[in-house]
């Protein structure tokens, strides 16, 4: 919720619409993964479970990488000035 409302802020609602519809997305592969039951996957081929985890691992320090490299600017290119409403 505050990344929908400081973006919505900062570079407009529409715009952070996009942000809001990928979050969406997001929480329906996981709930759709979690009804199909990947646990169950998981718990039968452990070295799956590792895989994915190791593989997690690495995506989140890579993006934290890229944040740290970023030194807090956004990623997104302001195309004019002015305030959107």
């Amino acid at each position: 919720m505050t990344l929908a409302l400081s973006l919505g802020i900062t570079i407009g609602v529409r715009r952070a619409l996009w942000m809001m519809a990928g979050e969406l997305v997001g929480v329906a592969l996981v709930a759709t993964a979690a009804a199909v039951g990947v646990a169950t996957f998981m718990l039968k081929y452990p070295t799956a479970f590792a895989v994915f985890k190791y593989a997690g691992g690495a995506y989140l320090a890579w993006l934290g990488l890229q944040m740290w490299q970023s030194r807090g600017k956004m990623a997104m290119p302001e195309e004019n000035s002015e305030p959107v409403e």
